[in-house]
């Protein structure tokens, strides 16, 4: 799945892309639970961008009254933080997934972000950014991945990124308006975009400073995907930063008793 040139693709493009990395069947576990927990988390009518936490799963959801509310819960939820502990992330973490993040991070892994993006129907997806800005550590010690949920095409917030646009060193965020969007950025009309169309259970390693944004979504159908955020472990936390409130999990070791943590060893 890899290939032979994985490595240097990855390091002068700045992203991976692994297709069918993920079993269908997990991305449905996933969706459901999604749907599940949503239903359960506090109900009560946000105003403006409401944080609301789930006490049983530590859940995190991020309202948007922008989108109108409807009977169906989950249209007015834009994300969900917080995952670490699903099982089923444990089969998202595949040995090739575990290869890229031991190469780049070293043997002893921590999950740090973990959340599910809605791109909803009519939405505008998600503007041009740099996930370092989100991190708490430096971007050097970290890599991203997204695993689509659902179908991600040219119309329902397929990933366009800008190859390479990583390796300026650069963090090019400016505020925006919205605190939906934290570390937008703005580009340049010419800059040479690439937008990969992604099936159910395809996986995209980003690098941190890559610069991309998710499609508009001009389809009836809802767009999910899981994001994960993985960064070496003991990682110094950058300055004003509390890595503590990253819910850091290890990933790439086991031990007895730690069942309920996400553990992927083996």
């Amino acid at each position: 799945m890899l290939g032979s040139n994985w490595q240097r693709n990855f390091l002068k493009q700045g992203f991976l892309h692994l297709r069918e990395a993920v079993q269908p069947m997990v991305c449905g576990v996933i969706r459901d639970e999604v749907a599940e927990l949503i239903s359960e988390a506090d109900a009560q009518p946000p105003t403006g961008v409401e944080w609301i936490r789930h006490q049983r799963e530590a859940l995190i959801v991020m309202r948007d009254t922008a989108m109108p509310k409807k009977t169906d819960p989950i249209a007015s939820v834009s994300s969900l933080f917080n995952l670490h502990e699903w099982p089923a992330l444990r089969h998202v973490l595949i040995p090739d997934v575990k290869q890229v993040l031991c190469t780049f991070l070293g043997k002893d892994i921590d999950m740090v972000q973990s959340h599910v993006f809605f791109v909803h129907p009519d939405s505008a997806g998600y503007p041009w950014h740099q996930d370092t800005v989100l991190l708490p550590v430096d971007s050097r010690q970290a890599v991203g991945m997204a695993i689509a949920l659902t179908e991600l095409s040219l119309d329902s917030g397929a990933p366009t990124l800008i190859p390479g646009s990583h390796r300026s060193g650069d963090v090019r965020y400016h505020h925006h308006a919205r605190a939906l969007f934290p570390g937008t950025v703005k580009i340049a009309g010419d800059e040479p975009c690439h937008t990969t169309v992604m099936g159910v259970g395809d996986v995209m390693l980003i690098h941190p400073k890559l610069i991309y944004r998710l499609s508009e979504n001009r389809t009836g159908q809802r767009g999910q995907i899981l994001f994960l955020q993985f960064a070496r472990q003991h990682a110094e936390p950058l300055k004003g930063k509390n890595l503590d409130s990253y819910l850091p999990v290890a990933v790439s070791r086991g031990g007895a008793g730690e069942a309920k943590v996400l553990r992927a060893a083996g």
